[in-house]
């Protein structure tokens, strides 16, 4: 038995974590497009708009705080969708994958992993 189907979990988290580590260039090709001349007015009206966004850290934050939420569901997600499906395996990655989800709930997100770094960068 095989699992088809959209590894959607984790083509986000690997999506958002791209985003964090150049979080940097993004901010900087914004910059560069809200104040570029050749940018029509229109487009750089609405670069300038996505670039307060950008600075006021809350996209950055947003994206670690999914990367952290999906990390046990992505695991899980990838454990299904092996060439060979073992049940008690998969019943132990739900498990875990629970698990790992219900200390991330009772954490405060401050102290979640990719949160940290994240705030250890910016701060």
């Amino acid at each position: 038995l095989r699992s088809h189907g959209s590894r959607w979990i984790t083509h986000k988290r690997k999506a958002l974590q791209r985003v964090i580590d150049r979080f940097g260039s993004y901010l900087l090709h914004l910059s560069t497009l809200a104040e570029d001349d050749a940018t029509k007015p229109e487009d750089r009206a609405r670069f300038k708009g996505y670039l307060r966004k950008w600075q006021n850290c809350s996209v950055i934050i947003g994206a670690a705080m999914y990367v952290d939420i999906l990390h046990s569901p992505s695991l899980l997600s990838l454990s299904l969708q092996d060439s060979t499906l073992d049940i008690a395996q998969g019943i132990n990655h739900i498990i875990k994958s629970v698990a790992q989800l219900t200390d991330c709930a009772s954490r405060d997100p401050l102290q979640w992993p990719t949160v940290k770094v994240v705030l250890s960068r910016i701060t």
